[in-house]
């Protein structure tokens, strides 16, 4: 691979982390829905966000990943670190909110 094709794959690359770290913060705002819906029709039936809980280990753990490397993995942290706050207020949101 010639110098100039090595810097349009590392810029395609760059530009492809960019776009993932972009959609995974679009994935966690929709986490918001959630809470509104919660909020709005607090029923028993509600089952608990299983898919959120799951969510919120994947992100710590991705952003422990990316926290504790060498050089710190600053899309890693911009994808996942958002997932952390927005899913826990999720679980918490659903527990405190739908009766028991």
């Amino acid at each position: 691979m010639s110098e100039e094709q090595s810097k349009a794959f590392s810029r395609f690359v760059t530009i492809l982390g960019s776009i993932a770290s972009i959609l995974s913060v679009c994935m966690f705002v929709s986490y918001v829905f959630n809470m509104i819906g919660f909020v709005q029709n607090p029923s028993p039936d509600t089952d608990f966000p299983i898919q959120t809980l799951v969510a919120f280990i994947n992100c710590c753990v991705w952003t422990a990943y990316g926290f504790l490397l060498p050089k710190k993995n600053i899309p890693i942290l911009v994808a996942n670190t958002p997932g952390v706050f927005v899913t826990l207020a999720t679980i918490i949101c659903w527990c405190v909110v739908i009766p028991h």
